[in-house]
């Protein structure tokens, strides 16, 4: 099973192995004060919880992922405190639950953001979100998946860690403010 935090214990890891433990707990309590800030700006505690968020990944050579609450993007969204569908209890040890474009109306959630590995025609993206399946989702019928604020793969999947979290948390709440 994957362990949701696993990069917030990798860091006290090596913070504790540099002899660096005053530095990481200013690093933490620094994400810490991001993240309520970020809450209070998209609404506070009640509404952030009520607002379901998904997060689809289309991967040239897979399955589109819609990513489960055991993993970095699922721990800063759990931080967050944001509300998240049910699919993602399905998720394969927490991690993702993966579907073809003809099922992607599982990803249905309030607000979706996606992000792209690979040529996006091959991964399929560019079909899947021109499908009728795609425009009837809750999200893109209110105008609030992130097509054209496309959220950055790299950053958004492989970031992981501290520095990363917070550039996430910056455009989760542009994104969900704008």
């Amino acid at each position: 099973m994957v362990r949701r935090n696993a990069w917030k214990e990798n860091f006290q890891v090596h913070a504790d192995a540099l002899g660096r433990k005053a530095e990481a707990k200013e690093v933490v309590a620094d994400y810490d004060a991001h993240v309520a800030k970020v809450t209070t700006a998209i609404g506070g505690k009640e509404k952030a919880a009520a607002t379901d968020i998904n997060f689809v990944r289309f991967v040239e050579g897979a399955d589109i992922r819609i990513y489960g609450k055991q993993n970095y993007i699922g721990s800063i969204l759990g931080d967050l405190g944001v509300g998240r569908p049910a699919i993602t209890d399905k998720a394969k040890d927490g991690f993702s639950y993966d579907v073809s474009p003809e099922k992607i109306d599982l990803a249905d959630a309030d607000v979706v953001f996606t992000s792209t590995y690979g040529d996006p025609g091959k991964a399929r993206a560019t079909g899947t979100m021109k499908s009728g399946l795609w425009k009837n989702l809750k999200a893109s019928k209110d105008g609030k998946v992130f097509k054209v604020f496309k959220v950055d793969d790299n950053l958004w999947i492989a970031g992981i860690g501290y520095t990363a979290a917070h550039q996430i948390l910056d455009e989760f709440q542009k994104g969900l403010t704008a």
